[in-house]
């Protein structure tokens, strides 16, 4: 998949992430919440995979302009070198993925005995949703993808 139409879905995915957070923030101050389970869970994992594809995103990058990647005026050996981090602070991405799937791994098991519509396995129907949003618009060219390329960089720069 084009590296810009996964940072789209990664976009996504964290805003997502972060309207279940706002949405639930009264939730998630209670005492044996499940739902702080679900978003370490779902953040984690997201966390993970976001820290590993930018740091192959940026080494893609300073592969594709040759020596001009290497040089120090091009900065992308310092992003590269300093985002390298990113994989272990905060959590080890290994150990991250190994919680998440673990917590996945509990639910198949309580979903099985007892369904439960509230599950964290509701989050991988969703990722559908989100996939199909982000990708329709290529049937619609490249100049759809630039206004929802320039569109999402303004939201962005908003968020924050």
């Amino acid at each position: 998949m084009p590296l810009i139409a996964q940072a789209f879905i990664f976009y996504n995915v964290g805003s997502e992430i972060m309207k279940k957070y706002d949405h639930n923030s009264k939730e998630l101050l209670k005492e044996k919440s499940k739902l702080v389970l679900e978003l370490h869970s779902i953040s984690a994992a997201a966390k993970a995979r976001v820290s590993w594809f930018c740091l192959d995103t940026i080494g893609q990058c300073r592969h594709l302009l040759g020596g001009h990647g290497y040089s120090s005026y091009s900065r992308l050996g310092r992003l590269y070198f300093d985002h390298d981090v990113n994989t272990t602070w905060e959590g080890d991405n290994n150990m991250l993925l190994f919680q998440s799937s673990k917590y996945v791994l509990k639910e198949m098991h309580k979903c099985r005995q007892k369904p439960n519509p509230y599950s964290i396995l509701n989050f991988v129907n969703e990722v559908r949703l989100y996939l199909s949003r982000t990708l329709s618009c290529l049937k619609h060219g490249p100049s759809k993808v630039f206004l929802i390329f320039k569109t999402t960089r303004k939201s962005m720069s908003e968020d924050y």
